[in-house]
């Protein structure tokens, strides 16, 4: 009977390992891999990776958002940051932002503008469904961080995409935003019901675009595993329509209805509906 290999644990690796739950190798001054992706490591006191990433990596991650919804006092689940300004320390969010608070705030506001100007009208030729990623998105941006959140991490895939010559700007803030995003959907998720389904319902249709974005945020545009990734996609579009079917019947009769049925139901689904 063989014995199964251990490894010892650690509560001390960075923030961006704890948040994708892989093993941190804890090198500084960024751990393996942060400087694989690209991004700053909380290990460093300068949230500055020193060391060039290899022109022949990916500087994008090939993963998928966690969906799956998280539980009070999991490291995913959002905390308080008046505890971190009480404290007098940075809050995770800000530890694992790619650029300081202030360029971070620029760098957003030209994102909502990309986004409300060119990614919103790229998303569909039907006027109705344009109504719907030009404006009944963003309002749901405005009243729900995560939901903002998704939608300037496709504004940022979407740039990275036209401008290539900028990669290195664009795909950081997507896997910023979309991390941030993530854990506020996943968070909402414990307290869905029919009282509060909007933000869950716009953050979901967000993300699946910037899930078929993956190929795009990806070095010469080619999956790494492109069988793994499909079905990763494939599983994860199943659960999120599972997690919205209750919810369909009252969709359909609001402004999100285009999106209902251009992009969550089936054809045999559409004969259920109201």
């Amino acid at each position: 009977m063989s014995s199964r290999r251990t490894h010892t644990k650690s509560r001390t690796g960075c923030i961006n390992c704890k948040r994708r739950k892989v093993k941190c190798d804890e090198a500084r001054p960024a751990c393996f891999h942060c400087k694989r992706h690209g991004v700053p490591c909380s290990l460093s006191s300068s949230n500055a990776i020193e060391s060039p990433i290899d022109p022949g990596h990916s500087i994008h991650s090939a993963h998928l958002p966690n969906l799956t919804p998280s539980t009070p006092g999991s490291i995913d689940s959002p905390t308080d940051p008046n505890l971190f300004v009480n404290l007098g320390h940075p809050s995770p969010s800000d530890q694992m932002a790619p650029f300081p608070p202030q360029e971070l705030w620029t760098r957003d506001c030209e994102l909502m503008h990309h986004y409300c100007t060119v990614t919103s009208r790229t998303l569909s030729v039907r006027e109705d469904m344009i109504h719907v990623w030009n404006v009944a998105i963003p309002r749901l941006g405005y009243q729900s961080p995560f939901v903002m959140h998704g939608i300037l991490a496709l504004a940022a895939a979407h740039k990275a995409y036209l401008i290539p010559a900028s990669r290195r700007i664009y795909l950081p803030l997507a896997d910023y935003h979309q991390t941030l995003g993530s854990e506020g959907y996943r968070h909402q998720l414990q307290t869905f019901d029919l009282s509060n389904w909007m933000p869950v319902f716009g953050f979901a249709s967000v993300v699946v675009l910037h899930m078929l974005t993956l190929p795009t945020r990806m070095e010469n545009h080619a999956l790494e595993a492109p069988l793994t990734n499909l079905l990763e996609l494939a599983n994860l579009l199943r659960g999120i329509k599972t997690t919205l079917q209750p919810i369909i019947p009252r969709v359909v009769r609001t402004e999100f209805a285009p999106v209902v049925y251009g992009v969550w139901l089936f054809e045999s689904d559409e004969k259920s509906a109201p």
